[in-house]
């Protein structure tokens, strides 16, 4: 490989000028993740080489508080494409090792440099990569935690979807499975509810429930009894088949204060008949 190179260039200079090799010994280095680079520059996720460049501009010239802030910027995209972070530490060794190379040829293409300027940029620049990558990764890391508490609110929110008929009835719809760390997690989340929107009746629909966990009657039953000690009344709807069998055939029984109903729409028309 040719490189520009005469005798009044600075390290800043000689890699500018040199861009295309430095470009050409980065894929080389990133052997091992070529693939993937392949894959992001066909779908233009992200501009590897111009984010290389933009790196080794900031450590060739110092600029910590760039670097940082870009690094922040950088986790943070990283994290929103979903990129593994295991993919983004190879391509910043591949980063240092290319530095150094060219850092090394730089000084052998001088020949009477001291070598003390050497340490000096290997101290600079290394200072400088590690701060990127150690920025990059708690930024990379702290967007995802954010993105999956998000999430997991959002699916407790989904869990338990109590919808407000009017200011004393809410209707809760139950769909899915049930099974007994659901119905725990159900009744903490009702109480809190009921609590908050002072509901005083609860319809719970059971129509759309699935596979049934054997013994959720119990389980089911200790939900209620902290509704009704709340002061809220529940109305269940739509038993299925199957767990009207086992309620049949097990010891266990709704309470006695709990009304059921053949459909949803049985137990509005008569809760706003109630009203009336």
């Amino acid at each position: 490989m040719s490189y520009t190179f005469y005798r009044s260039m600075s390290l800043r200079t000689f890699f500018k000028e040199n861009q295309q090799i430095f470009e050409q010994i980065l894929l080389e280095e990133a052997e091992s993740i070529r693939r993937d680079i392949r894959r992001i520059l066909r779908r233009g996720q992200v501009d590897l080489m111009h984010n290389a460049q933009q790196v080794i501009a900031y450590a060739l010239n110092n600029e910590k508080d760039n670097i940082e802030a870009f690094a922040q910027k950088e986790g943070k995209m990283w994290a929103e494409h979903t990129i593994d972070l295991s993919f983004k530490l190879e391509w910043v060794h591949a980063l240092r090792r290319t530095v150094w190379t060219f850092v090394e040829k730089y000084h052998s293409l001088l020949e009477n440099k001291e070598s003390t300027d050497f340490f000096s940029w290997e101290r600079e620049v290394n200072d400088c990569i590690d701060l990127f990558l150690n920025t990059f990764v708690e930024s990379y890391t702290t967007y995802r935690e954010e993105v999956m508490q998000k999430q997991e609110r959002l699916v407790e929110s989904l869990s338990v979807p109590i919808i407000p008929i009017n200011n004393s009835i809410s209707v809760l719809p139950l769909i899915g499975a049930v099974e007994e760390s659901r119905l725990d997690f159900l009744k903490e989340k009702v109480l809190e509810i009921v609590a908050e929107k002072k509901i005083h009746t609860l319809i719970v629909d059971l129509s759309g429930i699935g596979h049934i966990e054997k013994g959720v009657v119990n389980s089911f039953n200790h939900m209620i009894d902290g509704i009704s000690l709340m002061g809220c009344k529940t109305v269940i709807t739509g038993i299925p088949s199957a767990l009207a069998m086992e309620i049949a055939t097990s010891e266990v029984a709704w309470k006695p204060e709990v009304k059921t109903l053949g459909t949803l729409q049985q137990a509005l028309n008569d809760c706003f008949l109630a009203d009336v």
